[in-house]
C-alpha cells in the first residue's frame, strides 16, 4: 500500500510538472503527424535516399571499381585485372582491345614504335584481344604494380629473367600456356597471336587468382566543379599532340558531346577491327627516361621515382607530377602533393622519354 506521504508527493509533482507533460504530450502528437504525411506522400522515401546518399559521399570510393572509377557497388569494386600486350605495328592493324580497355599504357620499344598494354576488368566479354606481344620490364613493373594476370608471347632477355625472379608474378606466357592462345590464319608471325577474355579468365580460376589489389587513383564525377576547382593549373584543352614519330604520331581531339577524347594516330581515327573507335575520358603524358639495352635496340625505361605528367579530362588540362615507388601503383599529383581528380571511365596513359615530345 501507498502511504499518504506517497500520495502527497505525487500529487504536488503533477501540479508542478504538468506544463512539461503536455508539451511532451504535444510533441509526441506532432512527430507522428510529420511522420505519417511524409509516409502517405512519398516524401519519406526521398529523404532516405538523401540519406543514404550522403553517407555513401563520405566514402566515394567505396562503391567505385578500383580500375576505372566506375561505381559497380562495393562487392564489386576489387575484382581481377586482365592485362594484354598488344602490336602496335602496321602489320598488325587494325587491333582488338585498345577501343575496349579500362585502362591502355603506351611506351616507346625498339625503332620508334610503341607498344600498348591494355588492363580490363575480370567481367570483360570479349571474343578476341590481340595481336598479343613480348613483354617488356617496365610493362612487367606496371601490370605487377597493379597485380593483373599479364599475357604476352615472350619477351625480351631481361623481361623473362625478371618475371622468373618474380615468384608471385602472374604470368601468362603463350610459350608455355599454348592452349590460352589461338593463331590467326589471317595474319603472318609474330603479329598473328591472340587471347580473349574467356581465355584469362579460364587461366584465373584454374589458378585462383580473383582480385587484383592496388591503391586506385582519385575520381570526381564529370560535374563536380567544386572538386575540379580545387586543381592547380587548369587550362582549355581540346588538342593533344604527342609526337612519337612517323606512324606512332598521335593526337587527341576533345568532343565536347561525349565529353570524351579521340585518338587519331597519324592522320586516321584510331579504330578496333570491329569499328569501334578510341575515346578516352582521360588521357594522361608521362615523361621519364630511357636507356638502349642492347644492340637491337630494346629500351629500359624507368618506372620508378618521379617525373613530369599532365592529365587531360573534361576539356581541361591539369600539370603535376608522376610518382612511383617499388612494388606500388603510379601516383599522380598536383603542384600542392594534391591527388589529381581523375573523371571515372576509361584512361589512356602514353609514356614518353624525351621532353620534346611532352606536351607544352
Amino acid at each position: 500500500m501507498h502511504s499518504r506521504e506517497d500520495k502527497i508527493t505525487l500529487e504536488s509533482f503533477l501540479k508542478q510538472s504538468w506544463p512539461v507533460l503536455l508539451f511532451g504530450a504535444f510533441l509526441c502528437v506532432g512527430v507522428s503527424f510529420f511522420v505519417f504525411e511524409l509516409v502517405m506522400s512519398g516524401k519519406f522515401t526521398s529523404v532516405k535516399n538523401a540519406v543514404v546518399s550522403a553517407s555513401q559521399d563520405l566514402n566515394p570510393i567505396e562503391n567505385r571499381r578500383l580500375l576505372d572509377g566506375i561505381s559497380v557497388g562495393s562487392e564489386n569494386g576489387n575484382g581481377i585485372v586482365f592485362a594484354s600486350m598488344i602490336d602496335n605495328s602496321p602489320d598488325a592493324w587494325p587491333l582488338s582491345g585498345p577501343a575496349e580497355a579500362n585502362l591502355v599504357i603506351e611506351a616507346p620499344v625498339e625503332g620508334g614504335i610503341t607498344r600498348f598494354m591494355v588492363f580490363f576488368d575480370g567481367g570483360t566479354e570479349l571474343d578476341t584481344i590481340g595481336p598479343v606481344r613480348s613483354a617488356r620490364p617496365y610493362f612487367v613493373d606496371w601490370a605487377d604494380a597493379i597485380h593483373a594476370v599479364y599475357a604476352h608471347v615472350g619477351g625480351s632477355p631481361n623481361a623473362l629473367d625478371q618475371i622468373k625472379a618474380m615468384a608471385d608474378f602472374r604470368d601468362l606466357n603463350e610459350f608455355g600456356h599454348p592452349l590460352r592462345f589461338t593463331r590467326s590464319s589471317k595474319r603472318f608471325m609474330p603479329h598473328n597471336a591472340f587471347t580473349s577474355a574467356e581465355d584469362l579468365q579460364l587461366f584465373s580460376q584454374i589458378r585462383e587468382w580473383n582480385t587484383s589489389e592496388f591503391k586506385s587513383w582519385s575520381y570526381t564525377e564529370e560535374t563536380d566543379q567544386a572538386k575540379k576547382a580545387e586543381q592547380n593549373s587548369i587550362q582549355t584543352a581540346k588538342d593533344v599532340r604527342i609526337p612519337y614519330g612517323g606512324y606512332w604520331s598521335v593526337q587527341w581531339v576533345y568532343d565536347e558531346e561525349t565529353n570524351t577524347y579521340l585518338r587519331y594516330q597519324g592522320t586516321d581515327i584510331q579504330k578496333d577491327i570491329d569499328g569501334s573507335e578510341v575515346r578516352e575520358k582521360n588521357v594522361v603524358v608521362l615523361l621519364t627516361s630511357a636507356v638502349v639495352v642492347d644492340g637491337i635496340g630494346r629500351l629500359n625505361l624507368r618506372t620508378t621515382g618521379q617525373g613530369r605528367a599532365v592529365l587531360f579530362h573534361d576539356g581541361e588540362r591539369y600539370d603535376g607530377t608522376w610518382h612511383r615507388e617499388e612494388g606500388e601503383w603510379i601516383r599522380f599529383t598536383d603542384e600542392n602533393g594534391n591527388d589529381l581528380q581523375f573523371t571515372p571511365g576509361n584512361t589512356w596513359i602514353s609514356v614518353v622519354t624525351d621532353a620534346k615530345q611532352f606536351p607544352e
